[in-house]
Order: C-alpha cells, then structure tokens, then sequence
C-alpha cells in the first residue's frame, strides 16, 4: 500500500542518515583541527535537518485528512452522483473495511475485486456481492 512504501522510504532514509552521522563521527579529520570540527558540526547539523524533514513528511496527517462536507459534495458533482447513490447518471458509494470510500460505477453491483488505494484491503466483490467488510457508505454520505 501507499503506507507501506512510504514507512519503507522513511526508514531508509533514517538508515542512510544515521549512516552520514556515524561516518561524520568516526572520521578521523573530525579530530584534527577546527575547521573539519566546524565542517562536521555543519555536516552533522544537515543531516539532522534531513532527519526531522523526512519524520514531518511521513507522518500520517501530510497524506490523508477527513474529507470535509464541501469536498464531498464537489466529488459528487464532478462525477454526477446523487446523494442516495444513484445518479442521473451511474455508480453508488461503498466504503472498504477500514472506512475508505469508493465507487463502483454502472449499476454499482460489485463484480470485480480490486484493493483499496488507502490501506491495500481487498474492494468490491463478485457477482453482485459485496466482499467482506465492505458496505455502503452511509457515513460518508450523511453531509452531502
């Protein structure tokens, strides 16, 4: 899942941080004189920079918010959805088991599976039938 990757990349980029830092600190031109000091503090100062960058952008809340009531009701008019779920169009809204929002298009009867975008749990279904743990999507329809 896009989670997944994203704590993959984090922890490799913490690796490879704490990597620097311990080359920076067991050089032997760190000791030596006090511009090479002044240049490891400097070096040391940046990856530590690098470090808190990377923590703030992996934190959960820089991927994903609530959806507010104003953006539902600009998904439903951009893809022409009413709020009952049908359209004067097509589709019905459904949520995956961990509370993420889909839609299935045309009749909106489930009959593929597919994974969630958000957290990799199985989507949709066969022959008209939901998969486990998938339902409508009753909550994210209540401000629209």
């Amino acid at each position: 899942t896009i989670r997944d990757m994203q704590k993959q990349t984090h922890e490799n980029l913490k690796e490879k941080a704490q990597n620097m830092l311990n080359i920076i600190s067991s050089s032997p031109s760190s000791s030596s004189s006090s511009s090479s000091t002044s240049s490891s503090s400097v070096l040391e100062g940046n990856v530590n920079k690098l470090l808190e960058q990377a923590d703030a952008y992996c934190k959960p809340s820089v991927f994903y918010s609530e959806v507010t009531s104003a953006e539902r009701k600009e998904l439903f008019a951009a893809i022409g959805l009413s709020r009952d779920g049908g359209w004067y169009g097509t589709g019905y809204w459904f949520v995956c088991p961990n509370g993420h929002p889909y839609v299935i298009g045309d009749c909106g009867g489930a009959m593929e599976e597919s994974k969630c975008s958000e957290c990799g749990e199985i989507i949709g279904g066969e022959s008209h039938r939901l998969a486990e743990g998938n339902r409508r999507a009753t909550e994210f329809l209540r401000d629209v």
